[in-house]
């Protein structure tokens, strides 16, 4: 093989697509921490001319390369600000409507009819709508594009929408089962969620991310999945923000 083809061999790059969707959440969570920690630890590896990705990252109804939004990613993760701020959003009807929906409702309902509201979940029903509308376009749009992506990184199971009808190589990081464990902290809607990501995920034939052992047993054991299919990756701390502090007797 010659020195020319094997350069031009090795200049192509994987295409990968990361799910990451929970940045533009309002509030941080366990799942938004791990999404900013991951693409964080990515971007100095994404700068070395050796690096063979290139990535993709789907934020709420829109694909950004990781180089557009570096800057954001980081100064978010430096300052420890909320991570879900106005900057991602390209379409503001999601924000918009919960908080037209709080403000009428606690406007012309009195306190106990409001409480009531909010726990039956109907002030969600037409947030709800408008963000199905909104995923069953980009579903079409990515099922029907020219763009190829040779892994799609799905970083919680229930966020199948992005790419289920694309055929390429997936992996799924699950953080827990405690929808089958403690069903009784979750929502309904979320149960049958996480275990439709989950099915989706095995349809699929994906590569699973443990973030502990204890995960990967469950995911094993409650999905029949073979050990060689699953990577145990702890989600490790920031260094420059934790320390181990050794108390002295």
């Amino acid at each position: 093989m010659s020195d020319k083809h094997f350069h031009s061999a090795s200049s192509v790059k994987w295409r990968v697509l990361i799910e990451a969707s929970k940045l533009d959440m309002d509030k941080n969570d366990g799942c938004k921490r791990y999404v900013n920690e991951l693409l964080c630890a990515f971007i100095p590896l994404s700068e070395l001319p050796e690096f063979k990705w290139e990535i993709d990252l789907y934020i709420e109804g829109k694909i950004y390369k990781l180089s557009e939004v570096k800057n954001k990613l980081l100064r978010d993760h430096h300052s420890n600000a909320s991570l879900g701020n106005a900057s991602f959003h390209h379409n503001h009807n999601y924000q918009s409507a919960k908080d037209f929906l709080s403000r009428t409702a606690q406007r012309f309902l009195p306190e106990k009819g409001f409480g009531y509201l909010l726990k039956t979940k109907h002030a969600q029903y037409v947030v709800r709508k408008k963000i199905e509308a909104k995923f069953k376009k980009l579903k079409l749009r990515l099922s029907s594009s020219n763009n190829r992506y040779d892994l799609i990184h799905l970083t919680i199971p229930m966020h199948l929408w992005v790419a289920s009808r694309l055929k390429t190589k997936f992996i799924t990081t699950v953080h827990d089962f405690t929808h089958i464990h403690y069903p009784d902290f979750h929502l309904k809607h979320n149960i049958a969620n996480t275990q439709k990501g989950i099915d989706f995920s095995l349809k699929k034939n994906s590569y699973f991310i443990a973030i502990s052992n204890s995960t990967k047993k469950d995911i094993v054991n409650f999905c029949k999945v073979k050990e060689e299919k699953i990577f145990t990756i702890y989600e490790a701390a920031d260094q420059k923000k934790f320390k181990k502090i050794r108390r002295k007797n």
